[in-house]
C-alpha cells in the first residue's frame, strides 16, 4: 500500500478510534466499531496496528504527545521544582484523560510500559538522574522513581475514583510534596 494513503488512513482510524473512546469507552471500543466510524475495513486496521492493543497503544500515545505539547509547562530554574512540574503534569493528564491514562497504565499485569508510558517514564527518570548527578536524592534513583511514580499514579487513581476529592488541590499538592520530601535532601 502507498505510504502516504496508509498514512492518511493511519490519521483517520485514530480520529475515530478517540471519538469511539471518547462515545462508549476503552471496554466497548472494538476494531469494527471503530472501522465503521473511520470508513475503512477492519483488515486495514489490522495491517496498520495489528490488533486492539496495537490501536490503544497508538491512540494513547498520540494523545500523551498532544497533550504534552499544549500542557506542559516550562521548566523552572530548579530541578526539584521541576520535579513539582514533573509530578503535576503527570496528575493533571491524568485526570483530564481518564480514558488515554487508563489504556497506558491500566493493564498493571503486562509487566511492560505502553509506547505513551515510556515517555512518561522516560521524563520523569531523566529528570531523577539529573537530581542524583546534582547530589539532592536522599534515596537511590530506583527508589525515587518508585516513589515519584507511585505517588502521580496513586493521585490519579483517587481523583478518578473519588470523585469528592477530585477538585481539592490542595490534596494533590499534599501529597506532591510529601513524595519530594522523602525523595529529596534537606
Amino acid at each position: 500500500m502507498n505510504t502516504s494513503i496508509q498514512e492518511k488512513n493511519r490519521t483517520k482510524i485514530l480520529e475515530a478510534a478517540e471519538k469511539v473512546l471518547q462515545d462508549i469507552g476503552r471496554d466497548e471500543l472494538s476494531i469494527r466499531k471503530v472501522a465503521d466510524k473511520a470508513g475503512v475495513q477492519a483488515p486495514t486496521i489490522y495491517r496498520i496496528f495489528e490488533d486492539k492493543q496495537g490501536l490503544l497503544n497508538s491512540l494513547a500515545e498520540q494523545g500523551f504527545k498532544r497533550y504534552m505539547a499544549t500542557e506542559l509547562p516550562s521548566s523552572s530554574k530548579s530541578l526539584v521544582d521541576d520535579l513539582r512540574i514533573g509530578w503535576d503534569f503527570h496528575v493533571k493528564f491524568g485526570a483530564k484523560n481518564p480514558d488515554l491514562y487508563e489504556i497506558m497504565y491500566g493493564d498493571v499485569y503486562a509487566g511492560q510500559f505502553t509506547p505513551a508510558a515510556r515517555i512518561a517514564h522516560k521524563g520523569f527518570t531523566d529528570l531523577l538522574l539529573k537530581l542524583d548527578d546534582a547530589d539532592l536524592l536522599c534515596v537511590s534513583k530506583k527508589e525515587a522513581m518508585f516513589v515519584a511514580f507511585s505517588t502521580a499514579s496513586g493521585a490519579v487513581r483517587s481523583i478518578l475514583s473519588l470523585p469528592d476529592f477530585s477538585e481539592v488541590e490542595t490534596y494533590s499538592q499534599n501529597l506532591r510534596e510529601t513524595m519530594v520530601q522523602s525523595i529529596i535532601k534537606k
